[in-house]
């Protein structure tokens, strides 16, 4: 990993990658949240991903049982 490490006192992880990418993961392991240099924002829980589109703010969502919403910017 190329990056910095850390486990926080409630047992949360975050990685900061060296190009800007911060990833946290829950103490469980279940919600994984990516932030990425360029504003995009990937979450992914139990039953869903959730991927944000900075530059347009567009979120698409998919779900394990393969329904996917994408909600655009009134």
């Amino acid at each position: 990993v190329l990056g910095v490490f850390g486990v926080c006192v409630d047992g949360r992880k975050e990685i900061l990658y060296s190009n800007g990418n911060l990833k946290k993961i829950s103490s469980d392991g279940n919600n994984i949240k990516v932030i990425y240099y360029n504003g995009d924002v990937k979450e992914t829980k139990d039953d869903s991903e959730r991927y944000y589109f900075a530059k347009n703010k567009t979120y698409h969502t998919t779900y394990n049982t393969g329904l996917e919403i994408i909600e655009f910017p009134k």
